[in-house]
């Protein structure tokens, strides 16, 4: 597996989004995505307090028992959501099955059922609160990296703010400290971002290439990128129009494996074959097959 060497972290630059966890009904099998994870050379695992109703960090934390040493991990901060005790969750995926058709195309419904809500809450209280209360499901007295959750620039450069994540930063209970949110609610203001993050976390995709638009290099940040596989169906779609015999999921594999060459890349699955494919993938790539590359954004850009 590729490494991500950020200062004084050295983790996979391949990492496993846990926002599907609790799409499983138990914890076992939540967990056995983890463990092949894991087992497939990835150490980076990226989580949030509201994901899972608030049960995702519970179960990453029953995962990483035994194995904090050799793990790298991302919760986020500043969104609220109800929370609910893990034995419900299988009666939350019941519903979420029924109500799936009623809610496609409808934002509001999708949010509640995924327990998002559309803005964060950024001040001192909730920060130490939910720092507070990650680290205990977790299990743990330290984040990696902690990020303010659908944040904008303004809502990050708050003085309040960034007194107290230096403050948790002193104590040891945080690493480094950084801004998860989509790209097009930070770009324009992207520059004014203050110097103390050190992690920006955005989407990103081939038809945007927001990692352009968001550098990370002069401000030595490490740059996360999620939602990877969104635009597979679109990538599909100008690969067979091109006629091109190069597999569609290898190929993003590729742009992301060249394009945020020494960040960290996100995907998420709750299959553990895909889990091995795309880490077998990604361990193989080769970030010196220019030709093929350019070929791709050609396809893709035509």
């Amino acid at each position: 597996m590729q490494l991500c060497n950020y200062n004084d972290i050295k983790t996979s630059s391949l990492g496993f989004g846990c926002s599907l966890l609790t799409r499983h009904n138990t914890i076992r099998a939540a967990i056995d995505n983890l463990n092949c994870a894991f087992e497939n050379g990835i150490t980076h695992f990226d989580v949030a307090n509201v994901y899972g109703f608030g049960q995702a960090e519970t179960i990453l934390g029953r995962f990483a028992t035994g194995k904090r040493d050799r793990i790298t991990i991302t919760t986020k901060t500043g969104l609220q959501g109800r929370q609910l005790p893990l034995w419900a969750l299988p009666l939350v995926n019941r519903a979420r099955a029924v109500a799936k058709k009623l809610v496609q195309g409808n934002g509001t419904a999708s949010a509640a059922l995924t327990n998002m809500q559309p803005a964060g809450s950024f001040n001192k209280a909730t920060i130490v609160e939910n720092l507070n209360n990650s680290l205990k499901k977790i299990k743990t007295d330290y984040i990696d990296f902690y990020m303010l959750h659908e944040a904008t620039i303004g809502n990050a450069n708050k003085e309040e703010v960034i007194d107290c994540l230096e403050h948790l930063k002193k104590q040891g209970k945080i690493r480094y400290a950084g801004i998860a949110s989509y790209a097009d609610s930070i770009k324009n203001e992207y520059a004014a971002l203050n110097s103390f993050y050190k992690v920006v976390q955005h989407n990103d995709s081939p038809f945007t290439e927001y990692s352009s638009a968001l550098p990370v290099t002069e401000q030595g940040r490490l740059r996360i990128v999620y939602n990877i596989f969104l635009q597979l169906p679109l990538v599909k779609q100008k690969m067979q129009e091109a006629n091109s015999t190069v597999n569609p999921m290898e190929a993003l594999l590729h742009y992301f494996n060249t394009v945020n060459k020494g960040g960290i890349t996100l995907f998420a699955s709750t299959q553990n074959k895909n889990i091995k494919n795309t880490a077998a993938v990604w361990s193989g790539l080769s970030t010196n097959s220019q030709s093929s590359f350019t070929d791709f954004l050609k396809i893709i850009n035509s």
